[in-house]
């Protein structure tokens, strides 16, 4: 039962989050003088409205939200209807809903950041998988090696050493490894007298995105060695020895545009014949092995510039898993109503109710970014025509085409909303996690 009421917690939230985005475009609108119909919690039909200077403020039986319902959003209707607003004010109402759907997590995360948490301090960057044929598969770097420094500087966290990457791309980097520290249980503090091993690579700006496919018919493909076996000496003053000379070879093709799945296994064991594999400029998974926490408590201004720094990485984040998606035409991850709801439960089971805070933060700036998409029926869409007419010098769209274009929009909405539904409950069927 408890488990079942974890699935449905992704409704009040979403109903928090759709509902302060329409108080954007609300309290806009009203600040402008635009006049508005009705202002409603939850969707139609209606349980009980109140009007108040000429607004009808509702209560609806669909909990999930809310709506803002303007005069003159279709078609002119004269003096102080949305269509007759300048450029200006439209844009402004358009893009209030957004802009409150990112105040939201600025709070969650400033909130977060002043009270006493424990924190990542770093930890050893360890190699949890690496894609065959890769620029680090070519250098020698093998599951389980851990980075110690590249270009001389000392790796202690995975966005340290992202960035060094980042930085150096097309560039000969300089790498230095301990080797394989996850064999037999052991851990760093057991294995200092490990081998280090320095190697060089070229960070790819551009790497390729694989076809993973039953047979390679890549004319650029070559076997390559996927799995190894070496062991580990015990020497005489305590430290162990790698000995390479161990190594057993087992080949498979790999190529500039496909891999084959007997290849791609290697790099993460549910890929199929028809998936994508991005595999980043050097080609490897990396984790933090051994980390070290430590207890922090922000100030109010430090954690103004924590919580900024944290959204503005996860739209970096999210630009770059649309880009690549885009190039791939794969799915960057998104999921469909269903899909929030099984995140939501798994969270929760795994880390406890706080989850739910960091969840509506992430939401929240998801719909702050989607909602924005050039995309008819959402509110970009608007915002787009309104470029136009602003390029056109006042020059409006014709209300038809435009009434056409969202009306399109909306069912291209519905129709990816039902598929998402479809790969969501396929999933869940399967027993796959997302968490």
């Amino acid at each position: 039962m408890f488990e079942f009421m974890n699935w449905l917690i992704i409704i009040p939230v979403l109903a928090f989050l759709i509902f302060v985005h329409e108080l954007g475009h609300f309290a806009t609108a009203k600040l402008f003088k635009i006049k508005v119909l009705e202002f409603g919690f939850g969707f139609p039909p209606r349980i009980f409205g109140y009007t108040y200077k000429g607004t009808i403020y509702s209560v609806n039986l669909i909990p999930v939200g809310g709506f803002v319902k303007m005069a003159g959003e279709k078609e002119f209707e004269g003096p102080g209807s949305f269509s007759s607003a300048n450029p200006f004010q439209r844009l402004v109402v358009l893009i209030a809903g957004s802009f409150m759907n990112l105040v939201i997590p600025f709070l969650i995360f400033m909130i977060s950041f002043m009270m006493p948490h424990q924190s990542l301090a770093g930890g050893e960057v360890i190699i949890n998988a690496v894609v065959p044929g890769s620029p680090a598969f070519d250098a020698g770097i093998e599951t389980g090696d851990v980075i110690v420094k590249v270009n001389d500087e000392r790796i202690n966290d995975l966005n340290q050493l992202l960035k060094i990457i980042n930085d150096n791309l097309g560039q000969e980097t300089d790498i230095t490894l301990k080797k394989n520290t996850m064999v037999a249980g052991l851990n760093s503090e057991r294995n200092e007298g490990m081998v280090l091993e320095n190697i060089s690579l070229i960070p790819r700006k551009n790497p390729p995105v694989l076809d993973v496919v039953e047979e390679v018919t890549d004319q650029t493909a070559k076997f390559v060695d996927l799995n190894s076996e070496f062991e580990l000496k015990l020497q005489k003053d305590g430290s162990f020895s790698y000995d390479s000379s161990s190594k057993i070879a087992d080949k498979a093709l790999v190529g500039d545009k496909q891999i084959s799945v007997k290849a791609a296994k290697t790099y993460d064991a549910t890929f199929e014949a028809g998936d994508k594999l991005n595999q980043g400029s050097i080609g490897i998974l990396i984790g933090i092995s051994n980390p070290r926490f430590v207890s922090q408590q922000s100030s109010f201004f430090d954690s103004i510039t924590q919580s900024y720094s944290t959204i503005t990485g996860i739209f970096v984040l999210t630009w770059e898993s649309l880009s690549q998606a885009v190039s791939s035409r794969s799915n960057p991850g998104f999921v469909g109503p269903i899909g929030m709801a099984q995140i939501t439960a798994e969270g929760v089971s795994r880390m406890g109710p706080s989850w739910i805070f960091q969840l509506a933060a992430f939401i929240s700036l998801n719909l702050a970014i989607v909602n924005m998409l050039p995309i008819p029926a959402l509110d970009g869409g608007r915002v787009l025509f309104i470029i136009v007419e602003l390029v056109r010098g006042g020059r409006k769209v014709s209300e038809k085409i435009e009434n056409a274009a969202h009306i399109v929009g909306f069912l291209a909405l519905m129709g990816l909303i039902l598929l998402m539904s479809f790969v969501d409950i396929t999933r869940i069927i399967s027993g796959e996690s997302l968490f």
